[in-house]
């Protein structure tokens, strides 16, 4: 019983959605709910977590904060299809909660049913059109619906919240290679890098980049160096172009 009192308390601090919460930083809330709760949450280790949650729930059905933490456990554990009854439980108690419609969104991410995350990620934005994530999100579930256009309408809106980001660049710069264009390409990549010198996707997305505009010397040193940093298909890539890069390329 203790367990699930500090657990209806943490879950004041979760009502806008776990995601919004730092908790690895904030060691006052640590100290409130208890260290144990503290580390299931911060390793993740949802199976515990799991029948707490249903405990609270059971104490008090209409507890939002609970129903709403159960989805996002149950999504981030792989169970999203489980998941998407508990969202719409909390969303139908709280409809003006952009971070139940941004959790209920990535849900549907996960089950790759991108026009349902499309659908539930603009609610999201509607309601809060500050929501970064949601915008971040969205640009990648249009993406992999390949409407290229609108995702990049999306990480434009996130570099005007969120300012100058590697992922965001790298992200749009591959948007824009698979629109062909090919410059607009080229100089995301650059600017990702410029950010991140190491960011290995930029490294092998410019590298592919630099295949497809037939410049392969470039393509290979980037090649090597995101294979360098651990990006398993730029060794793939490699191999399967014949790239070798001389000595004098790779430096």
């Amino acid at each position: 019983m203790k367990h699930i009192i500090i657990l209806l308390f943490l879950l004041t601090f979760l009502s806008n959605g776990i995601q919004s919460v730092n908790i690895k930083d904030n060691s006052q809330l640590a100290t409130d709910i208890g260290t144990e709760l503290y580390d299931l949450f911060l390793n993740k280790e949802y199976d515990r977590l799991i029948p707490l949650l249903e405990k609270a729930i059971e104490i008090n059905p209409n507890n939002v904060a609970a129903i709403h933490s159960m989805g996002f456990v149950l999504s981030a554990s792989g169970f999203s299809e489980k998941s998407l009854i508990y969202f719409e439980k909390a969303i139908k108690m709280n409809p003006n909660n952009d971070m139940y419609h941004y959790n209920y969104g990535l849900a549907y991410y996960r089950l790759k049913e991108y026009p349902k995350a499309i659908d539930e990620y603009s609610k999201a934005i509607k309601i809060n059109s500050a929501h970064s994530l949601a915008f971040y999100n969205r640009a990648l579930a249009y993406a992999e619906s390949r409407d290229f256009e609108s995702a990049i309408k999306d990480y434009d809106k996130e570099l005007t919240i969120n300012g100058e980001q590697a992922r965001i660049y790298n992200n749009r710069g591959r948007c824009y290679m698979m629109l062909t264009e090919y410059e607009q390409a080229l100089n995301d990549y650059n600017k990702a890098l410029e950010i991140e010198p190491t960011h290995r996707n930029a490294l092998y997305n410019r590298g592919l980049l630099y295949i497809r505009m037939e410049l392969l010397d470039k393509a290979c040193v980037d090649l090597q160096k995101a294979a360098e940093l651990g990006n398993d298909e730029a060794k793939y890539i490699m191999s399967e172009f014949g790239l070798f890069c001389s000595d004098e390329n790779s430096h």
